[in-house]
């Protein structure tokens, strides 16, 4: 792993350099703690914008933004739906546990998995809403252009 960097020096070789960034390394996580680095979401600006009042637009945009910007989560807590067996004496009691103990190990993979999505999901979401709001100021800018174009060739 010592040969990502090659140093042509006498007094600081690679394996020097390593190891002093692994001291300071060392000492600033001491001081201040593990890094954490989060990368934050689009939150400030991902409410859906609205749709210009004063120049036309892109109805369907506007409507399948407004679609899933509402659009509510996945329901995630679990049903389990009867079963005739559960109803016979013994073996019955022995199903229903051996069943939920079986559904509850699914949705417990199932569930870490949709809540991943859950969360690229809005940030897909925020992404489109910022996207929108870009598109709509170029669209102001070009509608300011082609006026001011206008209005010289008019001259």
């Amino acid at each position: 792993m010592n040969d990502w960097i090659k140093i042509h020096d006498s007094t600081w070789t690679s394996d020097a350099l390593l190891a002093e960034l692994r001291r300071r390394a060392n000492a600033r996580e001491g001081a201040l703690g593990p890094l954490e680095i989060n990368t934050p979401a689009f939150s400030e600006l991902s409410a859906m914008p609205q749709p210009p009042t004063d120049r036309p637009y892109n109805a369907d945009l506007y409507y399948h933004l407004r679609l899933i910007n509402e659009m509510p989560p996945p329901d995630l807590d679990p049903m389990l739906a009867d079963s005739p067996a559960t109803r016979t004496p013994w073996i019955g009691n022995l199903w229903e546990r051996f069943r939920g103990q079986l559904h509850d190990l699914i949705l417990f993979y199932v569930n870490r998995a949709v809540r991943q999505q859950i969360r690229m999901n809005n940030e897909v979401v925020d992404t489109l809403n910022v996207l929108t709001r870009v598109v709509e100021a170029q669209q102001e800018e070009i509608d300011h252009l082609r006026a001011e174009l206008e209005a010289r060739e008019g001259k």
